[in-house]
């Protein structure tokens, strides 16, 4: 007796599509301004001796320090943006080392403690950021956290999303992968911006940098605030090999 397996192969393809598109929706739901997949921002650690420990969590400061720290970020970020802050890790300098290796005139002015934390936005396409900030001994700050004074600066929030970025960046040419994005801190405007970069073309003419450029691969690279979309910068970087 001869068996038909259409039936089978026909139920089998219904679910693969139904599949599918529930995917998409959870793809949609997760992801509402369109953009499938955020960008994350890093830190780098800083050499702060050899006896330099870790920091498991803010409880680890001593109390004085960490109220100096809790009320500063609270000033400079306000209410709306401070309670995105998440701890992530830390160092703790020893001391004795530090001020007899420090080489500057004030014994005291060194980075004691080393603070990050990280936040996210998912909606406006960040995935994960992490900030940091320096303290000295006595909690005072020694390098300001890398996030913008939300609390005072004007027109600093809501954040511009990626995907209106994006759209700024294929004005500016930015419209063939491959793409790089992430997302940056600048200290002299005090200002986060989306980054975007890709490799320049081998005759690719820029009218911000019209000058020849010799046979090493560049990339072009566009910065784009992210509190207003205005174009920030433009620069060629060469890459290195």
């Amino acid at each position: 007796m001869k068996t038909s397996h259409r039936p089978f192969f026909l139920i089998t393809l219904l679910l693969v599509w139904v599949s599918l598109v529930q995917g998409r929706a959870d793809t949609e739901a997760k992801a509402p301004d369109g953009e499938k997949a955020g960008v994350t921002k890093t830190a780098g650690w800083y050499f702060m001796g050899d006896k330099a420990r870790p920091l498991m969590s803010l409880k680890a400061l001593p109390a004085g320090v960490l109220d100096k720290l809790q009320a500063h970020l609270k000033s400079r970020l306000g209410p709306e943006f401070y309670p995105l802050l998440k701890f992530s890790s830390g160092r703790q300098a020893d001391a004795e080392e530090m001020r007899r290796t420090n080489q500057s005139k004030d014994a005291s002015d060194f980075r004691m403690y080393d603070v990050r934390f990280t936040w996210s936005l998912p909606d406006a396409g960040i995935e994960s950021y992490v900030a940091q900030i320096g303290l000295r001994e006595d909690g005072s700050v020694f390098e300001e956290i890398d996030l913008p004074a939300f609390a005072t600066k004007k027109g600093a929030l809501p954040l511009v999303p990626l995907k209106k970025a994006k759209a700024v960046a294929r004005q500016h040419g930015f419209t063939e992968a491959p793409i790089e994005t992430t997302m940056g801190y600048d200290r002299k405007t005090d200002s986060l911006f989306w980054r975007f970069s890709r490799p320049a073309g081998e005759k690719e003419f820029f009218v911000f940098d019209p000058a020849p450029r010799d046979g090493a691969m560049h990339f072009y690279n566009l910065e784009i605030s992210a509190h207003d979309g205005s174009v920030m910068r433009q620069y060629l970087s060469r890459a290195i090999n």
